[in-house]
């Protein structure tokens, strides 16, 4: 995966494709267990864990915070993930205990799922028709703070590049 806007290798990939995280995700393991990209509805829960009302923009509250989040070119950069970036609710499911990091902003993170107008888990939305929408999620680095919500949702072809899409890893269940 490309590194080219990212200073370091601690810095989240960019300029990364939907099929290029697809196929680097075929490739990869976490604790000897297959990966695989997180679907619309797994990423959002994990964004808003522990938030009551659903309908809260941030996992901190309502209004942007640049301590939680690197939008808006604050930075003008991506930078190292941080556990100040991560939800204290995301500590729980992470084998780390430092939370879930950067879920909204730095970059935009493609989801398994074909883009709908109104999200749902299709079962069709597999690898193969490139001319289906895929779903980005998070917001970036330069992007404006209202593309960091929760509930924002992006698309691009799934070949499209561009240096404020990167991805993350779910751990795939054995069947």
């Amino acid at each position: 995966l490309y590194r080219c806007a990212s200073e370091t290798v601690q810095q989240p990939a960019v300029f990364v494709s939907w099929f290029d995280a697809w196929a680097f995700s075929k490739w990869a393991r976490w604790e000897n267990e297959c990966c695989r990209l997180p679907w619309e509805n797994e990423w959002e829960y994990v964004a808003k864990l522990g938030v009551e009302d659903w309908s809260q923009n941030f996992w901190w509250g309502e209004q942007m915070d640049g301590d939680y989040c690197n939008s808006e070119n604050r930075v003008g950069k991506t930078t190292r993930p941080s556990g100040a970036h991560a939800s204290p609710e995301t500590k729980a499911i992470d084998p780390t205990e430092v939370g879930v990091m950067d879920m909204l902003g730095n970059v935009l993170e493609w989801c398994q799922d074909i883009y709908r107008q109104s999200y749902s888990r299709q079962e069709e939305d597999v690898p193969g028709d490139i001319k289906c929408s895929r779903v980005l999620r998070g917001g970036s680095f330069n992007g404006d703070v209202a593309h960091c919500r929760s509930a924002f949702r992006y698309n691009w072809q799934p070949t499209y590049t561009v240096y404020v899409s990167g991805c993350r890893f779910a751990r795939a269940r054995k069947s």
